[in-house]
């Protein structure tokens, strides 16, 4: 912000008076200059680095992150004689771009960039580096180690596994580990022979004699590692590992790179090294090796987006004094071990039941569980059932999941009630089922939140029916758990009563958690229609269109789904998941003008919790092709005219500007200067015509300008041309050989000297010769004149009058020749006026 304060006053008077004042006046501005764009774009060629085998690698640093403006970068290469454009692209402001460039063994290679922005082609930065690829092999150092790692599966996510080798945990083959230099390599004399990066030993998981035989103790392995360089300097290293082509166990997708729990490479045998780079991509912190010693070092553990969200349904039957329990694990992505514990009264061994057990259910499937489990009557029935994540008969390590604990019960004489309690709805819910009772029951209930009971609510249902009580006035984070009792009002004796979460003795008080908030869910749909023209030309192009969507779930905290269909509701590409937190790739997808899309985006999980969100978007990229054509000339109209149609065979409007120009036709008695009409517009519809009708002049040329603009498209579409074209052997007039049209005029004047008559005569419209003649009557009788004004040419004559005389002038056809014209005479006439 700025202010000026000024002072004025007479220089010649001392004491006179001063005049001050502010500006602005009263307030403070406030200097808003945006900066203005900067175009400072460089690259950086890096040195070869010597890979084994060759090819070895170049790599080029497109840096534009100090503009403020995109830049256009080309790189070239000249690899032993040859040249290639390697990059032909464009990186956005403060952004930065690498390309890497393979080069044999032994090969002169140079690499050549310029950057330009393109908005001024004239502004551009370039450079240029170049070597041999000189990559043999040094000395063998003298002093070596070994140096490997594992790759594994961290199905629990918690960053270690249960053993180095053989673990719980699979090891997997096929992924990439490549160990790299990050200190000076020297030889003995302190030279440095390779830069940081400059070394590179590359292997597999699972190959080779040492790379292991299972997925127990499959690893990379990379022998004969420098410890020293031939300086005597401890060498120090990183490993990059990439999985994307690794092989893994059935159900297992990759997402990333687990938790690292510690900095250090050596401080846990068993827990992972990398932190992620890009992708599937990761990299380890420095470590050295010890000479002749087979060193564990850098271990990668990979997570993925398992789903395992199993439920269990128990049902008790009166009549058969059985309990049947759905096992669902159909909402899944691996197998889950159920484990089913039955209990009369209280939880010990001493009172299990018989059928309690184990049974595993593949993912997205469900089973019913095929032991039986009696129930005993007159006594509380407790059962819980649990559930783990299970692969090739063995616990991946998720831990156990809780999916059931209720009490239920059975008495002779048709008195079997039940309650189930579904904490995980939202509001929770009881549900009173008496529909296996032949009396009435009331239900005892009381809820205990943040440990402080409330008042008991009896609740009666009747025999055979169900009721649903809903706990919606619970608070979200509340911590509650249900203290219920079932009796038969006719028969007190008969009654039962529990806590659900049942309570273990001597252990922590049981609690549901009330988490009904749902996670946000926010997905960005974005739409764009993308456009390219084939056989361009003035009159228009052909598009090919497509329609680009992209989804952004940064916002959410849930994954979103997204289906895209046509205009006609089927599905195109399938569906999209993108995960909570990400963006996907740019889906293309080809599309005819005005083809519409819709893209439908719903959660991942909980639907009815999240409204649809439906977004659509139309390919707009019509084709473009006009024509202006004339369709007759008729010059035997008085005027002659000449007619146009203005085509428009495009798939949108389009709005025509023309103007036309009248030339007189050399040699043909064509009259006047060029004449050009203003500039007028036409608006015809897609797929339409329409036409204008010009006036033309008999020995003119006419000359049609026009040009074509397509409206409602965001395209920059245009067309332009004349007719007739430039240099085409047509034209297009109306000409006559033996026209007559002269333009006579006869005027007087007065002067000092007396009275003067003008007769002038244009010929030059004409194509034959004009006779002229001329005559005045007055006191003393009539005088004569005469003259011939050839084609194409024009004639005056003044001469002396008197006040009072009348004087004509009459022009005909020059038929000296014998031809007889019927071209009727133009006359004029004019009175002298000067007394």
């Amino acid at each position: 912000q700025w202010s000026l304060e000024w002072e004025a006053s007479d220089s010649s008077t001392p004491d006179g008076e001063v005049i001050t004042g502010p500006l602005p006046t009263g307030v403070t501005e406030t200097v808003d200059c945006p900066p203005p764009d900067r175009f400072a774009p460089t690259a950086e060629v890096g040195d070869l680095v010597c890979l084994a085998p060759p090819p070895h690698v170049v790599t080029v640093l497109l840096d534009n992150s100090e503009s403020t403006v995109d830049a256009d970068f080309l790189v070239d290469t000249n690899i032993d004689g040859i040249n290639n454009t390697v990059f032909d692209g464009t990186v956005e402001a403060e952004q930065v771009q690498t390309v890497d460039i393979p080069i044999p063994e032994d090969a002169d290679w140079s690499v050549s960039w310029q950057a330009t922005d393109n908005r001024e082609a004239s502004d551009s930065v370039e450079g240029e580096k170049s070597g041999t690829a000189n990559c043999l092999d040094p000395p063998k150092p003298k002093i070596v180690g070994n140096v490997y790692g594992y790759v594994w599966v961290d199905w629990d996510k918690s960053g270690t596994r249960t053993g180095i080798e053989d673990g719980a945990e699979e090891h997997v083959t096929g992924a990439v580990a490549t160990l790299t230099n990050t200190t000076n390599y020297r030889n003995k004399d302190g030279q440095i022979l390779h830069g940081p990066g400059e070394l590179a030993w590359m292997v597999i998981t699972g190959e080779g004699e040492n790379g292991g035989s299972d997925t127990g103790d499959y690893r990379w392995f990379i022998a004969d590692v420098p410890v020293k360089d031939e300086f005597g300097v401890v060498q120090e290293y990183k490993v990059y590992v990439d999985y994307a082509s690794a092989t893994w166990p059935p159900g297992f997708t990759p997402a990333g790179y687990t938790v690292k729990n510690n900095d250090n490479v050596l401080a846990d045998e068993t827990d992972s090294d990398l932190e992620p780079v890009a992708g599937s991509i990761g990299v380890s912190t420095p470590f050295s090796l010890v000479e002749n010693l087979d060193e564990h070092r850098a271990d990668a553990g990979v997570v993925a987006d398992l789903v395992f969200d199993p439920s269990a349904e128990v049902t008790v039957d009166c009549d058969s004094g059985t309990v049947q329990i759905a096992l669902d694990n159909t909402k899944s992505s691996v197998d889950a071990n159920f484990t089913v514990d039955a209990w009369s009264e209280i939880r010990s061994d001493a009172n299990r039941l018989d059928g309690s057990g184990t049974q595993v259910v593949t993912g997205e499937s469900s089973s019913d569980y095929d032991q039986t489990i009696s129930t005993p009557a007159g006594q509380l029935l407790i059962i819980r059932i649990t559930a783990t994540a299970w692969e090739d008969g063995a616990d991946i390590g998720l831990g156990a999941l809780q999916i059931w604990d209720q009490s239920v019960s059975d008495a002779p004489a048709r008195f079997c009630p039940s309650i189930q309690v579904i904490a995980t709805d939202c509001p929770p819910t009881l549900i009173l089922d008496n529909t296996q009772s032949e009396v009435d029951v009331v239900y005892l209930l009381t809820t205990v939140v943040d440990g402080v009971g409330g008042e008991e609510d009896d609740e009666w249902v009747g025999p055979l029916t169900t009721k649903t009580v809903d706990l919606s006035w619970l608070e979200e984070g509340t911590s509650w758990h249900l203290e219920w009792a079932i009796e038969d009002p006719d028969d007190p004796s008969r009654r039962y009563e529990g806590t659900t979460p049942a309570q273990q003795p001597g252990s922590a008080l049981q609690q549901f958690n009330v988490d009904c908030e749902p996670a946000l869910f926010d997905p960005i749909i974005e739409i764009s229609s993308s456009c390219s023209y084939s056989s361009v030309s003035a009159n228009g192009a052909t598009a090919e269109g497509s329609i680009e969507f992209r989804f952004d779930n940064r916002n959410s905290e849930v994954d979103a789904v997204f289906t895209i269909t046509d205009g006609d509701g089927f599905p195109v590409l399938g569906s999209i998941t993108v995960r909570a937190g990400e963006i996907s790739d740019i889906q293309t997808i080809s599309g005819d003008h005005e083809d519409l899309f819709t893209v439908e985006a719903v959660s991942g999980s909980d639907l009815h919790l999240y409204e649809l969100k439906v977004e659509e978007g139309t390919v707009d990229c019509p084709d473009f092709s006009v024509e202006v054509a004339v369709v007759s000339v008729d010059c035997d109209a008085d005027p002659p005219t000449i007619t146009f149609v203005f085509h428009n065979r495009s798939e949108t409007a389009v709005n025509f500007d023309f103007f036309t120009q009248l030339s007189p036709v050399s040699g043909t008695g064509g009259r006047g200067p060029v004449t050009v009409t203003q500039v007028q517009q036409k608006f015809v519809s897609a797929g339409g015509e329409e036409s204008h009708t010009f006036a033309l002049e008999v020995n003119s040329l006419l000359t049609l300008t026009w040009s074509a603009v397509a409206l409602d498209t965001t395209e920059d579409l245009t067309a332009s041309g004349r007719f007739p074209p430039e240099n085409a052997p047509i034209a297009v007039g109306c000409l006559d050989d033996t026209a007559f049209k002269p333009i006579v005029d006869i005027s007087a004047r007065c002067t000092v000297t007396g009275a003067l008559v003008t007769i002038s005569v244009d010929n030059t419209a004409s194509n034959v010769d004009a006779s002229v003649s001329w005559a005045y009557s007055g006191d003393s009788g009539t005088d004569l004149g005469d003259e011939t004004v050839s084609a194409g040419q024009q004639f005056e004559q003044e001469l002396d009058a008197a006040h009072g005389e009348t004087w004509i002038v009459a022009v005909r056809a020059d038929d000296s020749d014998g031809t007889d014209s019927e071209e009727r005479p133009v006359k004029a006439d004019v009175k002298v006026d000067c007394p």
